[in-house]
């Protein structure tokens, strides 16, 4: 039966793990408090990456837009000296 026991614990064990595969444990001082971050940073950083894409997002359109807005006014300037408009 000691065996059984043995097993039963490498299954409780591994359990958590295969939930959340990505997760650490958290380790709290004697005081209570969790070290090495909690939940929070990892919502902030998520947040902060979500703020940054957005930002590049939107660059890459007032790029886009601006070298739009370049192109056809060079085909006025070209058309204008060949005389067709």
């Amino acid at each position: 039966m000691g065996a059984c026991a043995s097993k039963d614990k490498e299954l409780k064990l591994s359990e958590p793990a295969k939930q959340h595969p990505r997760s650490r444990p958290t380790v709290k001082s004697s005081s209570g408090k969790v070290l090495g971050g909690g939940g929070e940073s990892t919502e902030n950083s998520k947040e902060a990456a979500a703020r940054a894409a957005e930002l590049r997002y939107q660059n890459h359109q007032d790029l886009k837009k601006n070298s739009q807005a370049k192109l056809k006014a060079m085909e006025k300037i070209s058309k204008r000296e060949k005389g067709l408009e």
